[in-house]
């Protein structure tokens, strides 16, 4: 996730009628096999984010470490912070959280 990465499908949006939903892939585990922007650097990204026409700033995802049910309380929290620095209300940016086998736990 990097705000030129951002600008490109920006670019090749403008085309469309309607604006694509980007969410903001966060490293909330600290994993080298896990990607994404580290916490810190999230609400900068998503500064970005909203300034670009056709795009649109959709939520907040993140995969976490196998077990490790903390990575999500992480992303809540951030998007918390987040609506709060952006003035949106926080159920306007979407969680998207683990995979199918996490719901389980």
């Amino acid at each position: 996730d990097s705000a030129n990465l951002a600008k490109r499908i920006a670019t090749v949006a403008s085309t469309r009628s309607e604006p694509v939903d980007l969410s903001i892939q966060v490293d909330t585990s600290n994993e080298e096999t896990k990607g994404g922007v580290q916490p810190h650097d999230a609400i900068d990204l998503a500064e970005s984010i909203v300034k670009l026409d056709s795009v649109r700033l959709a939520g907040l995802m993140t995969i976490g470490a196998a077990g490790d049910l903390s990575a999500f309380d992480r992303l809540k929290d951030l998007r918390t912070k987040m609506a709060k620095h952006l003035q949106v209300p926080e159920e306007s940016l979407q969680l998207s959280m683990g995979m199918s086998g996490d719901y389980k736990e």
